[in-house]
C-alpha cells in the first residue's frame, strides 16, 4: 500500500497462524500516511488450500475497527497492539494449553533521533486474550535496547518441530545476533549468532509468600 517509495517487509515463517477455520496473517500496515506496528488478516483455511493446489485465488480480509470487512489488498485495518515499538521481524504462536491464547516476539530497531539514537535493537513480546487474534496485552520488554542487530525471530514448541502452536508452557525462541551489524554496518552473516532460548510463558497472578499473620487475597486473571 506504500505507493511513496519501495518498501519490503521480512516476515518470519511463524508470522501465521491456522486456527478455527481460518489462516491469520499477522502484519504491519504501511501506506502513505500511515506506518502502523501489528494488524491482522483472516482467510478461510479451505480457501487458502486451495490457493495453494492452484485453484481460485484465496481472499483475505483484514480486521478493521471490530469486523473483518476490509479487503486485504487495499483495505484499510486497525492496531492490534496500541503504542507497540515497530516490528522488524515478528513470530506468533498458538499456546493451545492455556486457552488458547497467542504469543508474539518481535524485534524492533529503535527509531533514529529518538532517546536511545543509533542502531539498537530491543526485542519484545505480548499475550493475546483466549482464543482472540485481536485483543492483546501491553508489549512487555524481553531484551533491552542495545547495540546489536536482533533478526530472524522464530517461536516453536518446545521440540523444536512446531512453528504454530505448543501444548506446553515453555517455547523455544530462535533468534539471530550481529554486532557487527548493527556498529559498524557490516554483513549480518559476518558475525551471526543464533541464539536459543527457553521462553516460560505465564498468565495470571503469583501468591506471594508471607510472614507475620499476612495472608494473600483470593487471586483472580486480570
Amino acid at each position: 500500500g506504500d505507493t511513496a517509495e519501495d518498501a519490503w517487509h521480512d516476515l518470519a515463517n511463524s508470522s501465521m497462524v491456522v486456527y478455527d477455520g481460518y489462516v491469520y496473517v499477522f502484519f504491519s500496515e504501511r501506506t502513505t500516511t500511515r506506518r502502523g506496528a501489528f494488524s491482522v488478516a483472516r482467510a478461510t483455511l479451505s480457501s487458502v488450500v486451495t490457493w495453494a493446489g492452484g485453484g481460485a485465488e484465496a481472499v483475505f480480509h483484514k480486521w478493521h475497527q471490530g469486523a473483518w470487512n476490509e479487503l486485504g489488498l487495499g483495505g484499510d485495518s486497525s492496531e492490534i497492539l496500541i503504542d507497540a515499538p515497530y516490528p522488524t521481524w515478528a513470530s506468533v504462536i498458538r499456546m493451545c494449553g492455556f486457552d488458547d491464547r497467542f504469543v508474539m516476539v518481535w524485534t524492533s530497531k529503535l527509531v533514529p533521533g529518538g532517546p536511545d539514537a543509533g542502531n539498537r535493537w530491543g526485542m519484545y513480546a505480548a499475550i493475546s486474550e483466549p482464543g482472540s487474534v485481536t485483543e492483546w496485552g501491553d508489549a512487555q520488554t524481553l531484551i533491552a535496547p542495545q547495540s546489536t542487530k536482533l533478526a530472524y525471530v522464530t517461536l516453536a514448541d518446545a521440540s523444536s518441530r512446531n512453528t504454530h502452536v505448543s501444548d506446553a508452557a515453555t517455547v523455544k525462541l530462535y533468534l539471530v545476533s550481529s554486532a557487527e551489524a548493527a556498529t559498524t554496518g557490516g554483513f549480518i552473516w559476518d558475525d551471526a549468532e543464533v541464539l536459543v532460548y527457553d521462553l516460560d510463558v505465564y498468565v495470571g497472578w503469583t501468591s506471594l509468600t508471607l510472614f507475620n499473620s499476612w495472608a494473600n487475597a483470593v487471586a483472580q486473571d486480570p
